[in-house]
């Protein structure tokens, strides 16, 4: 699914880079439409991602074989998750 987020933002980089020079201000609207769609789409897809994976490491704490490197690595995860959080 990550890959996916990046084919996204890699094609509309590209898309932006080949019609930015227009002289049409229609197409460059249309072609900035296009990133921000692209870029709200990846950062859901991204979003999705790291839910996830904090819900895999939540799990993995109530497994005794795992749970205190999953207690570590979820007490990272959610102060990664609020300072990022506070960012955007």
């Amino acid at each position: 699914m990550m890959k996916s987020a990046y084919s996204v933002i890699s094609f509309a980089f590209i898309l932006s880079l080949c019609n930015c020079n227009s002289k049409t201000p229609d197409v460059n609207i249309s072609v900035y439409r296009a990133l921000s769609s692209s870029l709200r789409q990846s950062n859901y897809e991204i979003e999705d991602q790291i839910k996830g994976l904090q819900k895999a490491i939540e799990r993995e704490t109530s497994d005794p074989r795992t749970s205190y490197h999953a207690k570590e690595w979820l007490a990272k995860a959610i102060l990664i998750q609020t300072i990022s959080n506070k960012i955007f």
